[in-house]
C-alpha cells in the first residue's frame, strides 16, 4: 500500500482557477471595506489630534440669466416708466476656493469657513431690450421699444461663509451659516435697432430702423448680499453625497452705473432692501479620502430693491451740462441659474 503524500490527502484535486465572476464579488466584498478604512483614517486622525480638513476646489461653470434696470413714475409707485433687460445668455466662469471643516470625531458639533472666487470669460451674451411706458392715459402701453446686441465685458463673483455644522445621524449633518456675496457685471450694449414715437405734431412711430455697429450704452451692476442659510448634508452611499442649502435675506445693497452714449448721459443709482433667495443643490462622488468630483445647480433671485439715483448730463450742443437727484424711483433685479462640475483635493 502506497503512502498518500501530504499534498494529496489535503487537496484531493488539484486547485482550479478562480473563474471570473468570482473573482468580480472578491473585488466587490473588498470595496465593502472601505468605510472601514475611512474609520481607522479618522481614528488616526484623532489619536494624532488633528481635528481639521483644508480642501482647495477647482470649478468651471456657466451662468444663465439676466439683470434689470427699472425706472418708476413716481416714488413709492410700482408703475414702470422704463426697464432695461441685460441678458448674459451664458457666461461662462472658472473659479477657486478654499474651505476649512473643523470637528473633534468624539463630538457631533463641527465649524466651517469657506471662500470662493468665480471670474467671468468676456464675450456675446445674447441682447440688451429697453422698454418704456410714457403713454398718461394708457400706463400699460409700450411706446418706446429698442433692441441691442449684448456683450458680458466682465464679470466677477465672491462668495463667503461661515457656519457650524451639527451630524444628526451616520448619514445626515445639518448646517447653519451667514454668508456674504458680491456680484459684479459689466456690459456693453451695441448696434440694434429702435421703434420710438414721433416728435411732437407727428402721426404714427418712427419704423424699426437699424443703429450703426458702434456701442449705444454700457452698464455695471454690482451687488452685496448678507444671508443666512441652511443645509442638509446626505451620504447615501459609501462614496457619494448629495448636499441642498437654501439662502434667504433681505439684506441687500447695491450700486450701479447706466452709460448711455448716445445721449451723453450717465445715471447712478444707489439702492438697498428687496429679497434674495437661492437655492442649491450639489452632487458629490469621493473615490479617494482626497479627493472629491462634484456637480451643482443653483439659481439665484434678486427682486424689490429701490433707491435713489444721480443724473449727470454731460454738454453735447445745444443741451448744457446738469445734474439732477431723485429719491425712491429706481430699482433693479438680477435672475440667474448656475451649474458648474469642479475637482476638490483635501489634506488632512
Amino acid at each position: 500500500m502506497c503512502k498518500k503524500s501530504f499534498q494529496s490527502v489535503i487537496f484531493p484535486h488539484p486547485p482550479s482557477p478562480i473563474p471570473h465572476p468570482l473573482l468580480l464579488f472578491i473585488l466587490a466584498l473588498a470595496a465593502q471595506n472601505l468605510p472601514a478604512q475611512q474609520e481607522q483614517a479618522a481614528q488616526k486622525l484623532a489619536v494624532r489630534g488633528k481635528n481639521f480638513q483644508l480642501s482647495l476646489e477647482a470649478s468651471l461653470g456657466l451662468l444663465h440669466g439676466q439683470a434689470e434696470e427699472l425706472v418708476f413714475w413716481e416714488p413709492g409707485s410700482e408703475r414702470k416708466l422704463s426697464q432695461l433687460l441685460w441678458d448674459f445668455k451664458p457666461t461662462g466662469y472658472a473659479g477657486v476656493a478654499l474651505r476649512l471643516d473643523w470637528q473633534k470625531p468624539a463630538s457631533r458639533w463641527g465649524f466651517f469657513t469657506d471662500g470662493s472666487v468665480k471670474f467671468g470669460f468676456p464675450g456675446k451674451s445674447g441682447i440688451m431690450e429697453d422698454r418704456d411706458w410714457r403713454g398718461n392715459d394708457y400706463p400699460a402701453w409700450l411706446t418706446d421699444y429698442s433692441v441691442h446686441d449684448n456683450r458680458t465685458e466682465s464679470a466677477l463673483l465672491i462668495d463667503a461663509a461661515l457656519g457650524a455644522s451639527f451630524r444628526l445621524t451616520e448619514s445626515f449633518v445639518l448646517k447653519a451659516y451667514f454668508s456674504y456675496d458680491f456680484i459684479r457685471f459689466a456690459w456693453t450694449a451695441s448696434g440694434g435697432s429702435f421703434l420710438y414715437p414721433p416728435p411732437p405734431g407727428g402721426t404714427g412711430h418712427y419704423p424699426i430702423e437699424k443703429l450703426g455697429v458702434g456701442d449705444v450704452g454700457t452698464y455695471r451692476q454690482t451687488w452685496h448680499i448678507i444671508s443666512p442659510a441652511l443645509a442638509l448634508y446626505w451620504k447615501f452611499l459609501p462614496a457619494s453625497d448629495i448636499t441642498f442649502s437654501l439662502a434667504l435675506s433681505p439684506l441687500i445693497f447695491s450700486n450701479a452705473i447706466d452709460n448711455h452714449l448716445l445721449r451723453s448721459l450717465d445715471i447712478f443709482f444707489d439702492l438697498k432692501g428687496g429679497l434674495f433667495i437661492e437655492p442649491k443643490l450639489v452632487f458629490s462622488w469621493t473615490p479617494k479620502d482626497f479627493l472629491s468630483l462634484s456637480l451643482s445647480a443653483s439659481y439665484r433671485n434678486i427682486s424689490g430693491i429701490r433707491g435713489n439715483a444721480k443724473y449727470v448730463q454731460q454738454a453735447v450742443g445745444t443741451t448744457p451740462a446738469s445734474t439732477k437727484e431723485y429719491n425712491d424711483g429706481f430699482g433693479a433685479g438680477y435672475r440667474a441659474f448656475d451649474i458648474a462640475i469642479s475637482v476638490r483635493f483635501r489634506r488632512f
